[in-house]
């Protein structure tokens, strides 16, 4: 899932609880911080702040794969970013409806 089908049909800014689930789907196999970083459009700056948080949180975590640190979404991870996609799924409906 992409930003813009999280967002809706119109690229716009993005919203924290957007990102950190894009984050989550992006990591949900294992990913390292460079294909989080590009997958979801963030800068380093950006992408230090998101991982610390969701790490911090549980929904994250970090391991080590031939010198790289991989991040994975955890069942905690996992189970919010259901959540947060039937919200999403949600409020899309409810704006096609009233569009």
């Amino acid at each position: 899932m992409t930003a813009t089908e999280l967002n809706g049909d119109k690229p716009k800014r993005r919203d924290k609880l957007v990102i950190m689930t894009e984050i989550l789907i992006i990591a949900m196999r294992g990913a390292s911080k460079t294909q989080i970083m590009y997958k979801a459009n963030l800068s380093f700056s950006q992408l230090k702040h998101y991982l610390a948080l969701l790490l911090r949180k549980s929904l994250l975590e970090k391991s080590p794969l031939n010198k790289r640190e991989i991040y994975k979404a955890t069942p905690k991870g996992l189970e919010f970013m259901e959540r947060q996609l039937q919200i999403i799924d949600l409020i899309n409906e409810d704006h096609i409806e009233t569009a």
